[in-house]
């Protein structure tokens, strides 16, 4: 399967090495393909190349650059309607005014009804192993189209992730609230990322 992800750093290098490991090929988008500090991600799995181009490339694309430059880039990317949006980000600073969430702003700049909300609740550590004492970690998911959940869900357990469907498109604020009380515990409160939460069931 090809996946276009949008970013190299900690979420987007760390979802893309796992899944090239798995035999997808991953395309990156960068706004400067030629800057030498891609040329060790180059892999018989992996290419790196323009955002425009990587967008235009695949049907599931992977946002994972920091929220502020979301909308410039989307602005530039072409027709977005059909493709499938896996969204990373976290609005540390706040989401726009009109909108609950990142993702919500993410899919009216976009024009698509695919976006799903996804691996933005937990560090890279636990991206690259979300196994703890022998227990698989969650990754909370939500949004509007089932059939691109489905696609997502699969996609997160290949990576060693439970997945859990937190429901429609407007919960992802929750995802995003989510996501900062790890980040403040795991940097403000000097706890490290080598933590994860674990749902149990009785």
């Amino acid at each position: 399967m090809k996946i276009s992800i949008l970013g190299t750093g900690n979420i987007g290098g760390g979802l893309g090495k796992k899944w090239a490991d798995k035999g997808h090929q991953i395309i990156y988008g960068v706004r400067d393909p030629r800057n030498t500090k891609y040329h060790s991600l180059a892999d018989k799995n992996v290419r790196v190349t323009t955002m425009a181009e990587a967008i235009s490339s695949s049907e599931i694309v992977i946002i994972a650059i920091p929220f502020p430059a979301v909308k410039e880039v989307l602005a530039k990317a072409g027709n977005l309607e059909n493709k499938l949006i896996i969204d990373t980000t976290n609005a540390i600073a706040g989401v726009p005014a009109g909108f609950q969430s990142a993702a919500e702003a993410i899919q009216k700049w976009s024009g698509s009804s695919r976006v799903v909300k996804a691996f933005n609740t937990t560090g890279v550590d636990n991206l690259r192993n979300p196994v703890y004492q022998g227990m698989r970690i969650e990754t909370l998911i939500c949004g509007d189209d089932p059939d691109a959940k489905k696609l997502v869900w699969k996609l997160a357990e290949e990576i060693g992730f439970e997945v859990i469907d937190a429901g429609g498109l407007n919960k992802a604020n929750l995802l995003e609230y989510f996501a900062r009380l790890w980040i403040h515990l795991a940097y403000q409160q000097g706890m490290g990322t080598g933590f994860a939460f674990k749902l149990l069931k009785r």
